[in-house]
């Protein structure tokens, strides 16, 4: 009986102050940066020297389907004094294309199941010797390709927008271990991408 007066206050209280679109609609706080910044992306700082799309990717081995890759080459440092496994990468940095909702995907695609529009994951390739990068080792500055494999019918643009992503290292409340987590977007940087580039 005490909290059906209260339930109806809320709804009141919500109404007059313009509704639950007014109260979800938040100004966009997400700083953008330059094309050229180094960008801090806890535990990361990433910094991009060169984009393009491509279908051939090689050196850097190819899947098993057709595809258009997207393809970024970045300074990066895990800037912790512990190794991190190279996945957190991939959900530290991902890319969209501006005005594109790009739709979700199953099997081996880079956006397999994800629900944003974007292009999800990519994948660290090592640009000394092109090997898939399996950890970052702490405080070494090294050149990764970062690249996302796509549908072949994926829409290409000059113009690519890469969104940063934070996490923090805290233990979880279920049974104290230490993991990433609290993923929070800290930056979004356009970058202009060749439209047939290559990595030789």
């Amino acid at each position: 009986n005490l909290t059906m007066p209260a339930g109806l206050a809320l709804v009141l209280v919500t109404g007059v102050f313009g509704g639950w679109n007014s109260a979800d609609a938040q100004p966009e706080t997400t700083p953008r940066a330059t094309s050229s910044e180094v960008v801090a992306a806890q535990p990361f700082t990433v910094s991009v020297s060169d984009a393009f799309w491509t279908t051939d990717p090689s050196p850097l081995p190819a899947g098993f389907q057709e595809a258009t890759f997207f393809i970024v080459r970045a300074r990066v440092v895990n800037t912790t004094d512990s190794w991190i496994q190279a996945p957190l990468l991939g959900q530290a940095i991902t890319a969209a294309v501006p005005n594109t909702e790009l739709q979700p995907q199953s099997g081996l695609w880079s956006n397999a199941q994800v629900n944003d529009g974007s292009m999800g994951s990519p994948t660290a390739f090592r640009v000394i010797d092109a090997q898939s990068a399996r950890a970052f080792q702490p405080a070494l500055e090294q050149e990764y390709w970062l690249v996302w494999e796509l549908p072949p019918d994926t829409p290409r643009s000059p113009q690519v927008e890469l969104q940063y992503f934070s996490h923090n290292w805290r233990a979880s409340s279920l049974d104290g271990g230490f993991f990433w987590t609290d993923r929070t977007p800290v930056a979004v940087q356009d970058v202009s991408a060749a439209m047939n580039g290559g990595i030789l």
